[in-house]
């Protein structure tokens, strides 16, 4: 990609002397290079509008199903919780997701605790059946 890039200001620059000369032909030399020279500034600002017009970025298309399911899947005392300090949360899913990624035996550990807490939130129903 740099090898192309170099090959393209190299042509880039032929053309500019290339017009340089052409404008010497009908023009003073200094105002032919000062021609030279705005052309080859508009040049670069038409390319650079391009490319920021063409690589702006998308807004994120949110699945609105699994923020549903997150939603109900949330203890509405932990939801008001995160509703009401949001930073806090952040913060402390921040440090159990480096604990998690970083040391097995605290991923088996925060494991073991989502389990033990899931397990207590049993349906009455399958209770019953048990």
């Amino acid at each position: 990609m740099g090898l192309v890039g170099l090959l393209v200001a190299c042509a880039i620059a032929w053309l500019a002397f290339a017009a340089y000369l052409g404008l010497t032909q009908v023009l003073e030399p200094v105002w032919a290079a000062m021609a030279t020279g705005g052309g080859c500034l508009v040049f670069a600002l038409v390319v650079y509008w391009i490319f920021a017009v063409v690589s702006r970025p998308k807004a994120p298309q949110s699945s609105p199903g699994l923020e549903a399911l997150m939603q109900q899947a949330a203890d509405p005392l932990v939801r008001d919780l995160i509703v009401r300090h949001p930073d806090r949360a952040s913060l402390a899913a921040l440090a159990l997701g480096v604990a998690a990624g970083s040391s097995q035996t605290a991923r088996s550990g925060i494991l073991t605790i989502v389990e033990s807490v899931l397990a207590s939130e049993v349906d009455p129903e399958e209770q019953r059946r048990s």
